[in-house]
């Protein structure tokens, strides 16, 4: 593996770096309140976010890449629940008495252990092979719905793109680059730094 600059260059670079981030960094007007010399730690925080936004890889994300992990499971859950319900119902319609048979005995048993199903709102009965008929009809629309999601923000790759945190989990394919991130972090640090922050 050959790199693209030795060691030399690479120093150069981002010393020359440090520079021009130190000159505009300098003209910022900051009050220290700590009596430390801002500039210094300011230009510490804008080096490394610019390293940061240098090095950031959208291909490479950790949070993205688990984010998409997340959306193919959820994908390939919804498909494997749709086609064995699919299954099951045109197995239902194709043998009506083994429907009959089987669901009035699974209704029973179900019965047996406490669990009851209520048929329609009138109170009419419903024949089993059409209670389930309908169930697994319910289940085949319910599973599209796109409220089921395995995202609810308890994950930290659920909320974090980069070094952005948001407040609700990341739905949207569409979120900023390298560069409005490095933006959003010398704006932050250049606030710290005002108030006081180390």
């Amino acid at each position: 593996m050959k790199l693209k600059q030795t060691p030399q260059q690479w120093k150069a670079e981002n010393q020359a770096i440090k520079e021009v981030i130190r000159k505009e960094v300098s003209k910022i007007p900051i009050e220290d309140k700590l009596g430390t010399d801002c500039d210094e730690l300011l230009l510490e925080w804008v080096w490394h976010a610019c390293a940061c936004a240098k090095t950031y890889d959208k291909k490479t994300d950790v949070y993205r890449l688990k984010r998409m992990k997340d959306t193919e499971e959820l994908s390939q859950g919804r498909r494997a629940i749709t086609n064995a319900a699919k299954a099951l119902l045109k197995g239902l319609k194709m043998n009506p008495k083994l429907a009959s048979g089987s669901s009035v005995r699974a209704f029973f048993s179900l019965r047996d252990q406490g669990i009851t199903f209520l048929a329609r709102k009138d109170g009419t009965a419903m024949p089993p092979e059409e209670l389930l008929s309908t169930a697994l009809t319910e289940l085949i629309e319910g599973v599209k719905h796109p409220a089921l999601s395995l995202r609810n923000g308890n994950f930290l790759h659920e909320t974090c793109h980069g070094c952005l945190g948001y407040p609700d989990p990341i739905r949207s394919s569409r979120l900023p680059d390298a560069d409005f991130m490095l933006l959003f972090a010398v704006v932050l640090y250049i606030r710290l730094r005002s108030l006081g922050g180390r």
